[in-house]
């Protein structure tokens, strides 16, 4: 965009509304929708006006002068498909089901894959290449303007090297800080998998992630992946099996009894079965890049899908359908039991170590088996492993402080890789010493119109967003009040000495009331306006309003670029030009 032109509202589309649809409750939702920044096409699919255009190309100018900072590369890379090498139909499937985790898998796949086709030595690194594109995702439940979208555009960046992946990582969590803050964004970064990863979060009520922090140490993570402490089993009631039924060791012996319809942990906790949530085991099955996999966690628990995919050695997982857990187990969900279950590898809880007298589904519908003894039924061909996820009652596992629990949205990712996918798909290169080496990976991904929702939500009135300097649509809008030719001229003349100055400047000359243009000035986030009437022109002034400020005074029209440049100073430090 460039800062000399100046852009007249009466040639663009610029539609604002009194009110907002009643079915848009975030503020940002809101604001995009009165502010003529986006229409809704359908669920999940919005057109982008000019106005919502000019803010996310700035938005994604910002991105892209952060990674060429570091020496990035732009791409564009094909929709995944699973005829692509590397990929495969679980792949591009799980990918579209989960389109903020999973999606980077792919499209890094296809980037391993020109990495391997492409880089030969290690005096071709390190490579820093990325992509910012468009692309389809499935949101399961698309709404809420743009945090939940099924269309979006989205930052996947990925550095290949042959050195260790930590100093890669620390680069690209310190280009995504920066791109935060130049946004007034306060991002709270947690870990967001058991090897490493990095996500940047703001708080937010409508946030579909969860975060667990600890008061003692500070210690940050995301709900799935956060470490917890051992709980205590449930105590092993006294039994009234007769001692038939009572093994060598002294555990009840199994028994398989009916119960028909029961078939989630709260029918069996409900009369006539009456078995404690507790003390039933949940058995959940998954497909994973690696093939179907079986988790077993406690009744009351539930489990973190990315510690199954660490425990599975997996790039990915999801829930099975029910056609592939009935070919696997023999049964439907609500009657499933890892009993003797040796068909796909199994990952029990660790807080089921000592587990005694248990209830999990018999793998035939409509029956359930009674008195199962962890370590003597599911450990023999069974590892286990960390599964749970944290609760809100858990003390923090690295210094048993207390810990609190919030909402939040995610923005974007930083993940080392480490040689996890070059390896699979044989992306080498010769090393210093001659030798086939694998790349070393790490990837980052930030989420475009997800960033701007996250800006308009964190900075706004009740008249309007009140937009980052950097990002909105113009730095300046200089309002014609009056029909008066030598209004319009004077107004055009402001125009140009601010656009002179570096600031993208609307010129407000439609037809319009002067009560309407200042209230859509402030819809529309523009931080600065200059208005031009008859009345000041004759002292030789004009009246400037700093939107943020909320701060209106008569200046005189000499000066003006003077004080562009104190106004910007204040707000982002004089380093924007073009805003």
């Amino acid at each position: 965009m460039n800062p000399g032109a100046v852009v007249r509202a009466s040639r663009l589309h610029l539609p604002t509304l009194k009110e907002a649809p009643a079915e848009a409750q975030l503020a940002s939702h809101r604001l995009l929708l009165r502010g003529g920044f986006i229409r809704q096409v359908s669920a999940g699919r919005y057109h982008v006006l000019p106005l919502g255009a000019r803010v996310l190309s700035k938005l994604e100018a910002l991105v892209r002068a952060e990674f060429e900072a570091l020496g990035g590369q732009e791409l564009r890379v094909p929709t995944p498909s699973s005829s692509d090498p590397g990929l495969d139909p679980g792949a591009v499937r799980a990918a579209d089901r989960r389109p903020t985790e999973d999606l980077d898998v792919t499209v890094l796949s296809l980037l391993t894959a020109l990495a391997r086709d492409e880089l030969r030595s290690y005096r071709q690194l390190p490579q820093l290449w990325y992509t910012l594109q468009r692309s389809l995702c499935d949101e399961a439940r698309p709404r809420a303007g743009f945090l939940r979208l099924r269309e979006r555009t989205r930052l996947d960046a990925c550095a290949f090297d042959l050195a260790d992946g930590g100093e890669q990582a620390r680069a690209l969590r310190q280009a995504c800080s920066r791109l935060f803050a130049r946004l007034s964004l306060p991002v709270v970064e947690a870990q967001a998998s058991l090897d490493g990863a990095t996500a940047f979060l703001v708080r937010a009520d409508a946030g579909d992630a969860h975060v667990t922090r600890c008061l003692g140490c500070e210690s940050v993570a995301l709900e799935d992946v956060a470490l917890v402490p051992r709980t205590e089993p449930p105590p092993t009631p006294e039994s009234d099996e007769p001692a038939a039924l009572a093994t060598a060791s002294g555990s009840p012996g199994l028994e398989k009894f009916a119960t028909p319809g029961a078939l989630t942990i709260e029918a069996l906790v409900a009369p006539p079965h009456g078995v404690p949530a507790a003390r039933q085991l949940k058995t959940l099955v998954y497909l994973s890049s690696r093939g179907p996999v079986v988790a077993v966690v406690r009744g009351d628990h539930v489990l973190a899908e990315p510690k199954l995919a660490t425990a599975s050695a997996a790039s990915w997982v999801r829930p099975a359908r029910p056609d592939e857990i009935r070919q696997l187990m023999g049964a439907s969900a609500g009657s499933l039991g890892a009993v003797g279950f040796v068909a796909a590898p199994l990952f029990v809880d660790r807080d089921l170590d000592s587990a005694r007298d248990m209830v999990t589904g018999a793998n035939q519908d409509g029956f359930h088996l009674r008195g199962v003894d962890v370590r003597r039924d599911l450990l023999p061909h069974g590892s286990l492993i960390e599964l749970r996820q944290a609760q809100a009652t858990d003390r923090c596992a690295r210094c048993g402080g207390e810990t609190e629990r919030f909402a939040a949205l995610e923005l974007g990712r930083v993940t080392p890789h480490a040689t996890r996918l070059s390896e699979p798909m044989r992306a080498r290169v010769l090393s210093v010493s001659g030798q086939q080496t694998a790349l070393t990976m790490t990837s980052a991904s930030l989420e475009i119109e997800r960033i701007l929702a996250a800006a308009m939500d964190r900075h706004h009135d009740e008249a309007g967003p009140l937009l980052p300097w950097p990002i909105a649509p113009f730095g300046a809008a200089v309002l014609v009040l009056g029909k008066e030719p030598e209004v319009l001229e004077a107004a055009a003349a402001v125009a140009t000495a601010l656009s002179a100055a570096g600031l993208h400047v609307l010129l407000d000359d439609r037809d319009e009331r002067a009560g309407s243009k200042f209230k859509d000035v402030e819809l529309w986030g523009i931080p600065l306006s200059v208005a031009v009437g008859k009345k000041g022109l004759a002292e030789g002034k004009v009246e400037w309003r700093v939107r943020r400020a909320g701060t209106s005074e008569l200046l005189p029209i000499e000066g003006l670029a003077e004080r562009v440049a104190k106004e910007r100073a204040v707000q982002v430090g004089g380093r924007e030009r073009g805003v």
